[in-house]
């Protein structure tokens, strides 16, 4: 599976209850209130079409990006992003 960034430009809590339906857990991980990973084999433009943040189903007032991560990471966090980065892309 991938990693993914969601993030979110303005607040549309409607795309974050999306993300926990279409990605139940253990298949995401909230970094910040705009900002959730997620773990999926979905192309990054299917992603963004679920959450409505893109395309026909896309909600007016969600503005925000889908990013593929490519398994390289850095820097000092909570313990708990490593772990869950771990389970989520084992390579």
């Amino acid at each position: 599976m991938s990693v993914m960034a969601v993030y979110l430009q303005d607040d549309a809590p409607e795309v974050w209850t999306r993300i926990e339906t279409e990605f139940p857990m253990p298949n995401h991980h909230q970094l910040a209130d705009n900002l959730y990973l997620v773990s999926t084999d979905l192309l990054t433009e299917t992603v963004a079409e679920r959450l409505g943040i893109k395309g026909a189903e896309r909600m007016e007032h969600a503005t925000g990006v889908v990013f593929k991560l490519n398994a390289a990471y850095a820097g000092y966090a909570n313990r708990a992003i490593w772990e869950w980065l771990r389970q989520a892309d084992p390579e």
